[in-house]
């Protein structure tokens, strides 16, 4: 998948509405993340996160999370935007 013109590995997460971000990718991307108060315990998110799969693009938001597992996770409410769910 791709956002801000880069490629990003992203996982799907059908346990969670909202999607996140690490914390890494955001740097990797020059992303800044602006301070609110997440619903999952984060302190922070993104917001108008442009993501293109293939030809279709969808624009959400990500809380950040200092987990480096996973870059990007998408949750139900970004999969339903796509119609992948």
């Amino acid at each position: 998948m791709m956002c801000c013109e880069a490629e990003v590995k992203v996982s799907i997460n059908t346990g969670s509405q909202h999607n996140h971000i690490s914390s890494s990718c955001c740097q990797r991307l020059g992303l800044v993340p602006v301070q609110d108060s997440s619903p999952c315990g984060g302190s922070s998110s993104v917001p108008g996160l442009r993501l293109q799969m293939g030809r279709q693009t969808v624009e959400c938001s990500a809380y950040v999370r200092e987990d480096e597992a996973v870059e990007l996770s998408l949750g139900l409410q970004t999969l339903l935007e796509l119609k992948l769910s």
